[in-house]
């Protein structure tokens, strides 16, 4: 018998104290696997978004203040043994590892059937019955290592990465983020 699953994004405007002591509440009082998935942060700060049309997607203070309130949440979970923090770069460049890792750390394994989750397209329509879910991921893909470092690529966002890391306020907590996390 597996439990039941629940996979989800964080939902709008969760940094907010009161939703975080909420959150943090929910996951002690009811055992919930938390993972915290990180991406650097010069990719986050230089996304694109189908459904939006600003040049860059993710404002630097909404990312601050996501930071600060993981950071919050995080500590209020210190000790609290179903948490793992992994970075998106791990997940994509080494699915297997990063699988071994969750199955190990949550005590599940993958459906019968399903040998590695790197393959996630295949994956979830051999499932079936989430087919209505496609359209919210923006499209269903495998994990794609072009994804990764795609800012350098693209002289805006060079230069908007240039500009927040001396940014006051918002380049020091950039720098201490990505060499906390190995972004360097």
């Amino acid at each position: 018998d597996n439990p039941p699953l629940l996979v989800t994004k964080r939902n709008a405007a969760w940094w907010r104290p009161d939703r975080i002591k909420r959150l943090v509440w929910f996951v002690q009082r009811y055992g919930v696997f938390v993972i915290n998935l990180i991406r650097d942060p010069r990719d986050v700060l230089t996304s694109k978004h189908p459904l939006d049309s600003r040049r860059f997607y993710v404002e630097p203070q909404l990312w601050l203040d996501e930071m600060d309130a993981t950071d919050r949440m995080m500590s209020a979970l210190e000790g609290y043994e179903k948490k793992l923090t992994v970075r998106y770069e791990d997940i994509v460049l080494s699915p297997d590892d990063v699988q071994t890792r969750f199955c190990h750390a949550f005590g599940f394994g993958l459906r019968r059937g399903i040998a590695s989750w790197k393959h996630l397209s295949t994956n979830v329509k051999s499932i079936g019955g989430i087919e209505h879910m496609i359209p919210y991921m923006h499209k269903l893909r495998d994990f794609d290592p072009a994804t990764i470092g795609k800012w350098r690529g693209d002289q805006a966002a060079c230069e908007r990465v240039d500009f927040l890391l001396k940014e006051p306020g918002i380049g020091d907590r950039l720098q201490r983020f990505m060499s906390a996390h190995r972004y360097e």
